[in-house]
Protein backbone atom coordinates (compact mmCIF):
# COMPACT_ATOMS: atom_id res chain seq x y z
CA UNK A 1 0.00 0.00 0.00
CA UNK A 2 2.86 2.35 0.87
CA UNK A 3 4.37 1.63 -2.51
CA UNK A 4 1.18 2.70 -4.27
CA UNK A 5 1.05 5.97 -2.32
CA UNK A 6 4.71 6.68 -3.12
CA UNK A 7 4.18 5.99 -6.84
CA UNK A 8 1.04 8.15 -6.93
CA UNK A 9 2.85 10.97 -5.13
CA UNK A 10 5.75 10.78 -7.61
CA UNK A 11 3.35 10.93 -10.55
CA UNK A 12 1.56 13.96 -9.11
CA UNK A 13 4.84 15.74 -8.35
CA UNK A 14 6.19 15.07 -11.82
CA UNK A 15 3.00 16.29 -13.49
CA UNK A 16 2.81 19.44 -11.36
CA UNK A 17 6.48 20.26 -11.94
CA UNK A 18 6.21 19.86 -15.70
CA UNK A 19 6.53 23.22 -17.39
CA UNK A 20 3.84 24.10 -19.85
CA UNK A 21 5.03 25.31 -23.17
CA UNK A 22 3.53 28.61 -24.16
CA UNK A 23 2.62 29.18 -27.75
CA UNK A 24 3.23 32.53 -29.26
CA UNK A 25 0.77 33.71 -31.84
CA UNK A 26 2.29 35.95 -34.41
CA UNK A 27 0.19 38.60 -36.04
CA UNK A 28 0.41 38.02 -39.78
CA UNK A 29 -2.07 40.62 -40.90
CA UNK A 30 -2.15 44.30 -40.19
CA UNK A 31 -4.97 45.81 -38.17
CA UNK A 32 -7.04 48.19 -40.27
CA UNK A 33 -8.00 51.36 -38.46
CA UNK A 34 -11.51 52.46 -39.36
CA UNK A 35 -12.10 56.15 -38.91
CA UNK A 36 -15.70 57.27 -38.48
CA UNK A 37 -17.28 59.44 -41.15
CA UNK A 38 -17.14 63.13 -40.27
CA UNK A 39 -19.66 65.35 -42.04
CA UNK A 40 -17.94 68.14 -43.91
CA UNK A 41 -19.16 71.67 -44.48
CA UNK A 42 -20.70 72.22 -47.87
CA UNK A 43 -23.40 70.81 -50.10
CA UNK A 44 -24.54 67.17 -49.94
CA UNK A 45 -27.10 65.54 -52.27
CA UNK A 46 -29.05 62.30 -52.05
CA UNK A 47 -31.64 60.68 -54.34
CA UNK A 48 -33.56 57.43 -54.36
CA UNK A 49 -36.00 55.81 -56.77
CA UNK A 50 -38.52 53.47 -55.17
CA UNK A 51 -40.20 50.89 -57.38
CA UNK A 52 -43.89 50.29 -56.68
CA UNK A 53 -45.44 47.28 -58.35
CA UNK A 54 -49.11 47.47 -59.28
CA UNK A 55 -51.00 44.54 -60.77
CA UNK A 56 -53.67 45.48 -63.30
CA UNK A 57 -55.31 42.43 -64.78
CA UNK A 58 -52.52 40.22 -66.06
CA UNK A 59 -49.99 43.04 -66.20
CA UNK A 60 -47.57 44.12 -63.52
CA UNK A 61 -46.83 47.82 -63.79
CA UNK A 62 -43.78 49.31 -62.09
CA UNK A 63 -44.23 52.90 -61.03
CA UNK A 64 -41.52 55.01 -59.43
CA UNK A 65 -41.54 57.31 -56.43
CA UNK A 66 -38.61 59.64 -55.78
CA UNK A 67 -36.94 60.88 -52.60
CA UNK A 68 -34.52 63.82 -52.79
CA UNK A 69 -32.45 65.52 -50.11
CA UNK A 70 -30.25 68.49 -50.95
CA UNK A 71 -28.57 70.09 -47.93
CA UNK A 72 -25.83 72.49 -46.94
CA UNK A 73 -23.80 72.14 -43.74
CA UNK A 74 -22.24 75.27 -42.26
CA UNK A 75 -20.47 74.26 -39.03
CA UNK A 76 -23.32 73.06 -36.75
CA UNK A 77 -26.11 74.58 -38.88
CA UNK A 78 -27.92 72.72 -41.64
CA UNK A 79 -30.52 73.81 -44.14
CA UNK A 80 -31.85 72.13 -47.20
CA UNK A 81 -34.68 70.80 -49.29
CA UNK A 82 -36.44 67.45 -48.90
CA UNK A 83 -39.00 66.12 -51.35
CA UNK A 84 -41.03 62.98 -51.76
CA UNK A 85 -42.56 62.71 -55.22
CA UNK A 86 -44.92 59.80 -55.72
CA UNK A 87 -45.82 58.94 -59.29
CA UNK A 88 -49.45 59.45 -58.31
CA UNK A 89 -50.70 62.34 -56.24
CA UNK A 90 -49.01 65.50 -55.09
CA UNK A 91 -45.43 65.77 -53.98
CA UNK A 92 -44.38 66.83 -50.51
CA UNK A 93 -41.69 69.34 -51.24
CA UNK A 94 -40.30 71.70 -48.67
CA UNK A 95 -37.38 73.14 -46.78
CA UNK A 96 -35.80 72.16 -43.49
CA UNK A 97 -33.61 74.09 -41.07
CA UNK A 98 -31.76 72.58 -38.13
CA UNK A 99 -28.49 71.54 -36.57
CA UNK A 100 -26.04 68.66 -36.87
CA UNK A 101 -24.26 66.86 -34.05
CA UNK A 102 -22.38 63.55 -34.39
CA UNK A 103 -23.76 63.20 -37.95
CA UNK A 104 -27.37 63.44 -36.73
CA UNK A 105 -29.35 66.26 -38.31
CA UNK A 106 -32.35 67.44 -36.26
CA UNK A 107 -34.55 69.92 -38.08
CA UNK A 108 -37.99 71.36 -38.70
CA UNK A 109 -39.37 70.58 -42.15
CA UNK A 110 -41.86 73.05 -43.63
CA UNK A 111 -43.87 71.95 -46.68
CA UNK A 112 -47.22 72.29 -48.43
CA UNK A 113 -49.76 69.51 -48.16
CA UNK A 114 -53.21 69.88 -49.71
CA UNK A 115 -52.46 73.59 -50.25
CA UNK A 116 -51.84 74.06 -46.52
CA UNK A 117 -48.51 74.65 -44.82
CA UNK A 118 -47.39 71.81 -42.55
CA UNK A 119 -44.42 71.55 -40.19
CA UNK A 120 -42.80 68.54 -38.67
CA UNK A 121 -39.58 67.51 -37.05
CA UNK A 122 -37.38 65.37 -39.28
CA UNK A 123 -34.16 63.66 -38.25
CA UNK A 124 -31.51 62.43 -40.66
CA UNK A 125 -28.46 60.27 -40.00
CA UNK A 126 -25.67 61.35 -42.34
CA UNK A 127 -23.24 58.66 -43.45
CA UNK A 128 -20.47 58.49 -46.04
CA UNK A 129 -22.58 57.00 -48.84
CA UNK A 130 -26.15 57.67 -47.74
CA UNK A 131 -28.53 59.57 -45.54
CA UNK A 132 -31.20 57.80 -43.48
CA UNK A 133 -34.54 59.20 -42.33
CA UNK A 134 -35.79 58.49 -38.80
CA UNK A 135 -39.31 57.18 -38.52
CA UNK A 136 -41.46 57.02 -35.42
CA UNK A 137 -44.56 58.21 -33.64
CA UNK A 138 -45.16 61.97 -33.68
CA UNK A 139 -47.36 64.28 -31.65
CA UNK A 140 -48.53 67.80 -32.44
CA UNK A 141 -47.33 70.70 -30.32
CA UNK A 142 -48.21 74.25 -31.31
CA UNK A 143 -48.80 73.33 -34.95
CA UNK A 144 -45.60 71.30 -35.38
CA UNK A 145 -45.44 67.49 -35.35
CA UNK A 146 -42.54 66.37 -33.10
CA UNK A 147 -41.25 62.89 -32.37
CA UNK A 148 -42.87 61.52 -29.25
CA UNK A 149 -39.65 59.68 -28.34
CA UNK A 150 -36.74 59.79 -30.82
CA UNK A 151 -34.93 57.01 -28.96
CA UNK A 152 -37.69 54.60 -30.03
CA UNK A 153 -37.47 55.64 -33.68
CA UNK A 154 -35.92 53.56 -36.44
CA UNK A 155 -33.85 54.82 -39.36
CA UNK A 156 -36.07 53.29 -42.02
CA UNK A 157 -35.47 55.06 -45.29
CA UNK A 158 -31.96 55.04 -46.73
CA UNK A 159 -31.26 57.47 -49.56
CA UNK A 160 -27.98 57.01 -51.51
CA UNK A 161 -25.54 59.88 -52.04
CA UNK A 162 -25.43 61.35 -55.55
CA UNK A 163 -23.37 64.08 -57.19
CA UNK A 164 -24.91 67.51 -56.75
CA UNK A 165 -25.76 69.12 -60.09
Amino acid sequence: MKLKIIILTLILVSVSCKKESKKTIEETSKIEVVTPYVAENGRHCFMSEIDNKTVKGKDTIIEKDYLNVDLVINNKNVEGQYSFTPNTGKANDGKFVGTIEDNIITSIYTYKQDDKEAKEEIVFKLEKNQISLLGGEKVEKEGVFYFKDKSKGIYMIKIPRVNCN
